[in-house]
C-alpha cells in the first residue's frame, strides 16, 4: 500500500532515513525535483538516500551553521588514515557541492528583528554578503516598554566578577557558573513583573509553544539552571513558556526571545568549544525579537579577540556608543536599575 503511495503521489515527504525504508520504495521511484531542507546537517549517506531518485536536486542548509554529528574518534581516526587534518575532514559535503557549484547565497532573512540579524550578518556572513538583508519589521510596540533590560534588542550582560574571582566551575566533563545563573534568574524575575507579561504570554501560540529560549553552552549549566527555575514561586507565570537547552539542540529552533549563557570564565582565558563559530551562530541566530547574552567581558574583550565570540563582543560594544537604542553591555548593577550600561 505504501509503496503503491509513493509511487502515485505527486509530492511526498519525509525524513532522510525515513524515505529510506525498503517497503517505500523510493530507490525505484524517479522524481522530477528532491528538495533536502537542512541538508548541511546530513551526512554523504543520508543524502545519497534521498537524492539517487530525483532528475534534478535542490539542496538547502547553512554550512555556517552546525554540521552533521560524527564520532569525535571517528574522525580522528579517519583524519589519521587519509593523512589529512582534523579541521580538513570536517568540512561537509554540503560545503564542498556549496563551493564547486557555486551555490546560490539567500540574502534576505525574516527571522530576525534588524539589529539581532545585523550582528549575525557582521559577524558570521561578512565573507559572502555585503550585509544579510531582514525582509521583516520591527518588534511589536510593547517590547520597548518592557523593564531594563529587555527594552532593548540586543544587550550583552558582563559576569564578571572581578579579576581575581572566575565564574566558571568544573561539573563533570563540563562547566558550570552560579553567577550566571542568578543573573538570569533576575532578568526573568524582573520580566515575571512587569505589566506587559499578558503580552508575553499571548506571544504562545500553537505553533511557538516556547516564547523564551534559554540556551546554554554546556548540559551541567541546562540541568543547574532548569533545577532552580523550577524551584522559584515567583517564576510560575513564566515556566510554561520557557525553554532550556544546550546549542546542539538548537538548530531549526527559534523564539522570540532568547537568552544565551556562555559559561566559561577563567583566569587563563580558556573558552573550550566556544571558539565554534557554527555553534556561536546557530545560538545567536535562534532570537526574532530581542537577545541577551551573559558572559564575563573580560574573557573577549582583550584575549580571544580574534575569535566568534570575540567578534561578536567588538561587535556590540561598538553599536551601543552609535545606537544606543538598539544595543547595549550592562554590568550587575544595571540589572537593578542602579546604573545604565
Amino acid at each position: 500500500m505504501t509503496n503503491f503511495l509513493v509511487k502515485t503521489r505527486q509530492l511526498v515527504c519525509g525524513t532522510l532515513v525515513g524515505l529510506g525504508q525498503k517497503q517505500l520504495g523510493i530507490a525505484e521511484t524517479n522524481f522530477d525535483w528532491v528538495i533536502v531542507d537542512e541538508a548541511a546537517r546530513a551526512q554523504a549517506s543520508e543524502l545519497m538516500i534521498a537524492i539517487q531518485s530525483g532528475k534534478r536536486v535542490l539542496l538547502v542548509g547553512d554550512h555556517r551553521q552546525l554540521p552533521p554529528f560524527y564520532d569525535k574518534n571517528h574522525l580522528k581516526s579517519a583524519a589519521k588514515r587519509l593523512g589529512i587534518s582534523k579541521r580538513s575532514i570536517q568540512v561537509t559535503d554540503f560545503q564542498r557541492l556549496f563551493e564547486t557549484a557555486k551555490g546560490v547565497t539567500l540574502d534576505t532573512q525574516y527571522r530576525m528583528c534588524e539589529p539581532i540579524g545585523d550582528l549575525v550578518s557582521h559577524c558570521f556572513y561578512a565573507n559572502e554578503l555585503t550585509k544579510l538583508k531582514t525582509g521583516r519589521g520591527c518588534p511589536p510596540d510593547w517590547y520597548s516598554a518592557l523593564p531594563h533590560p529587555w527594552n532593548t534588542p540586543v544587550v550583552w550582560i558582563d559576569s564578571g566578577q572581578g579579576e581575581s574571582v572566575t565564574g566558571e566551575e568544573p561539573s563533570g566533563t563540563g562547566f558550570v557558573n552560579h553567577h550566571e545563573i542568578n543573573l538570569i534568574l533576575d532578568c526573568l524575575r524582573l520580566l515575571s513583573q512587569s505589566p506587559y507579561l499578558e503580552h508575553i504570554c499571548e506571544s504562545q501560540t500553537e505553533s511557538q509553544k516556547y516564547v523564551i529560549g534559554i540556551i546554554t553552552m554546556y548540559r551541567a549549566q541546562r540541568d543547574l539552571l532548569d533545577q532552580q527555575l523550577s524551584r522559584a514561586e515567583w517564576a510560575g507565570p513564566l515556566r510554561c513558556l520557557i525553554k532550556i537547552d544546550t546549542v546542539d539542540s538548537y538548530q531549526g529552533q527559534e523564539n522570540p526571545i532568547i537568552i544565551l549563557s556562555l559559561v566559561r570564565d577563567s583566569i587563563d582565558k580558556q573558552q573550550g568549544f566556544l571558539v565554534n563559530e557554527p555553534r556561536i551562530n546557530v545560538s545567536l541566530s535562534r532570537a526574532q525579537e530581542r537577545l541577551i547574552i551573559v558572559g564575563a567581558c573580560r574573557m573577549w574583550q582583550n584575549a580571544n579577540n580574534e575569535d566568534p565570540l570575540g567578534k561578536v563582543f567588538k561587535f556590540v560594544k561598538e553599536q551601543a556608543i552609535t545606537k544606543k537604542s538598539d544595543y547595549k553591555i550592562v554590568d550587575t548593577d544595571s540589572l537593578h536599575g542602579e546604573k545604565n550600561g
